[in-house]
């Protein structure tokens, strides 16, 4: 098949194999051989052109994002740099055309009459195949509700096979993945594609999921409520104080790993701004981290703890607190923590 967006990959990803193939060649005939003649969703002419052309328009963002260095070989070891950049280049082509291809094949119906293509399960493997069986010009229309983690996933494991995982090495072949994502296109190579204006986020109530998680992880048994060693939360009438690092961070670790409910991977400084935003802090906060010096004290105690905290209004949260006991002790809010200290 000769494209022009073949030409381009060329020149963007020269790199051959010992047998003279390209490392994305294997790749890219699969999606050939799958979708050859399929309409592309946005209107275009080829389903195939507008996935290797989101990824051939990803592969330059390397050198316009510095990401990729946080984890880079120091520059002293040049063949591991080098072999690391490759690997970096390949992974946002990979990234990239994978999101466009396994979003379209959720979201692609093509019948003709009473028979329905399905491009990763069906008996016609091609969509060329599937057309030649019902002698007829299919009839394609693209929903417009957006695919869940696990489709996508599922599509993308037809064309990102084992031998991609091992060119891009593992932990490369994570982050691909992890920009699958329809909700947040997240991990290494997601965050690169979004600060470059090329993958769009879903829009996403921080605040509200991250109360809705807090709320959660009380009910499950997940957090430790009013307790002296390594608490996570401690409760009054008037606010709910999250300890901060050990209680944010285990709310945001339920977020990446629920069952039930929407899954994120949120930034403190999101979760911040967004509780500031929407007006759920007690005291005056905001300024800072959104987080105060407290002072936890109770009968028994030895002596008061000193800790940090983001204090969220009780009635800021999305149910109603009266089942949750509250702490048998005092908890005061001494200062803003305005440096951000103990938050990172």
């Amino acid at each position: 098949m000769t494209l022009p967006e073949i030409d381009e990959l060329e020149e963007l990803l020269p790199e051959r194999n010992p047998e003279g193939l390209f490392f994305w060649q294997d790749y890219v005939n699969r999606i050939a051989e799958r979708f050859d003649g399929l309409p592309a969703p946005d209107g275009g002419d080829s389903f195939v052109r507008g996935c290797l052309s989101a990824g051939c328009r990803a592969v330059p963002v390397m050198g316009r994002n510095v990401l990729w260095k946080n984890r880079a070989p120091p520059e002293s070891e040049r063949r591991a740099r080098a072999v690391f950049e490759f690997r970096v280049r390949l992974g946002l082509f990979f990234a990239a055309s994978l999101r466009y291809l396994a979003h379209g094949a959720c979201r692609l119906r093509a019948t003709v009459g009473d028979a329905e293509w399905h491009p990763l399960t069906g008996a016609e493997a091609s969509f060329r195949a599937f057309q030649a069986a019902h002698g007829g010009a299919p009839e394609v229309a693209w929903s417009e509700a957006a695919p869940r983690f696990g489709e996508v996933c599922m599509g993308a494991m037809f064309f990102f096979q084992r031998q991609e995982v091992l060119l891009v090495s593992p932990p490369l072949a994570l982050e691909v993945v992890r920009c699958l994502d329809p909700d947040r296109a997240a991990g290494l190579f997601g965050r690169m594609l979004f600060r470059d204006g090329q993958v769009e986020t879903a829009e996403v109530d921080v605040a509200g999921v991250f109360l809705e998680a807090l709320v959660e992880g009380v009910g499950s048994n997940v957090l430790r409520v009013n307790t002296k060693a390594n608490g996570h939360l401690f409760v009054t009438p008037a606010f709910w104080l999250l300890t901060t690092p050990l209680g944010l961070d285990c709310v945001k670790r339920l977020l990446r790993t629920r069952r039930h409910g929407r899954r994120c991977d949120l930034p403190r400084r999101d979760i911040f701004r967004a509780l500031v935003a929407q007006g759920c802090l007690a005291g005056s906060g905001g300024k800072g981290n959104a987080t105060w010096v407290c002072e936890v004290k109770a009968p028994g105690w030895d002596a008061p703890l000193e800790l940090y905290g983001v204090p969220i209004r009780s009635d800021a949260l999305p149910v109603e607190s009266d089942g949750v006991p509250p702490f048998d002790g005092t908890v005061t809010l001494i200062k803003e923590n305005v440096d951000g200290s103990n938050t990172a």
